[in-house]
């Protein structure tokens, strides 16, 4: 039986050296970056950030230029309101901010207060098109024309 020589062992480069450091610094670095990355995607869909731009980049045929677009990263409408003291109720219409369709009108009013919101309060967040429009200071314009589940 013959005698195996032993091989002189193969020389390390210096990658292969620095390989267990780097590979930790992998395992730790990776998933702080993921979850930073994580928290910024979270940060922004949320509507979080305040200067997060979540406008459509133009205004449908069909909206009128007074009208003002409310919503968030899912989407919004195009809002426009006018306060009528006579009758004590604020006209609005609602358009599609996609295709500028009408997808309600209506006189509204403040769901608790029960009277017409005046220009000053006429800052819309939102519109469910269902009959409610969200505005600042967490107020909402109800639709006297619909009778919503309450």
């Amino acid at each position: 039986m013959a005698i195996r020589e032993r091989t002189p062992e193969v020389q390390r480069s210096p990658l292969l050296r620095e390989l267990p450091r780097l590979h930790w610094k992998f395992v730790i670095g990776a998933p702080v970056i993921v979850a930073l990355a994580g928290a910024a995607y979270i940060y922004a869909g949320l509507g979080l950030c305040g200067f997060c731009d979540y406008s459509p980049s133009h205004r449908p045929t069909g909206v009128p230029p007074g009208a003002v677009w409310a919503g968030g990263p899912d989407g919004g409408s195009y809002i426009l309101c006018r306060v009528d003291s006579a009758r004590d109720v604020n006209p609005c219409a609602v358009w599609n901010d996609f295709n500028g369709k009408v997808v309600e009108r209506g006189d509204y009013r403040l769901l608790r207060e029960k009277r017409a919101a005046t220009v000053d309060e006429l800052r819309f967040t939102w519109a469910d098109r269902g009959g409610w429009i969200g505005l600042e200071h967490n107020k909402v314009l109800d639709n006297v024309d619909l009778k919503h589940p309450r």
